[in-house]
């Protein structure tokens, strides 16, 4: 009975956590970095953008274990879907497909500040596979909404 009661309440935390965490994704960082108040204590500067220091810690505790999952969901976190869909790292023309037109570029202050806010986070030298990873995200995004047409 008491294991029940354990698990029947850590349930609700857990749906408490998610209402919160959905709760902060609607109140994002603005456009402007520099709009956000100063001197804020629950929230972090990663760089140029502040994020709830709360959401940071659900992202430690979270399924995020390795950088790249890590950086997809500080990602998710710093923009929109709808900022998502259709962009890009880097708003250059893709080797891939020359034919197509580059898309535009994500806030470069936020991508920024969460490639490097991941790499110090984990110890990492290169920034590579952190940025290939984000692109990869933008790509299937992409593609979902494609398939959704």
């Amino acid at each position: 009975r008491d294991v029940v009661d354990e698990l029947t309440s850590a349930v609700q935390d857990l749906k408490n956590l998610h209402e919160e965490m959905e709760e902060a994704r609607v109140q994002r960082v603005p456009e402007n970095p520099g709009a956000q108040a100063e001197g804020n204590e629950d929230e972090e500067d990663l760089g140029g953008i502040k994020v709830s220091r709360a959401l940071l810690l659900l992202l430690d505790i979270g399924a995020a274990k390795s950088p790249t999952v890590y950086a997809r969901e500080l990602l998710r976190l710093v923009f929109s879907a709808e900022e998502l869909v259709g962009k890009s790292i880097t708003g250059k023309q893709s080797n891939a497909h020359k034919d197509k037109p580059a898309k535009p570029r994500l806030d470069p202050v936020r991508v920024n500040a969460v490639i490097s806010y991941t790499c110090k986070k984990f110890k990492l030298l290169k920034e590579g596979p952190v940025r290939t990873s984000l692109s990869s995200l933008l790509n299937k995004e992409a593609n979902k909404e494609k398939s959704c047409d």
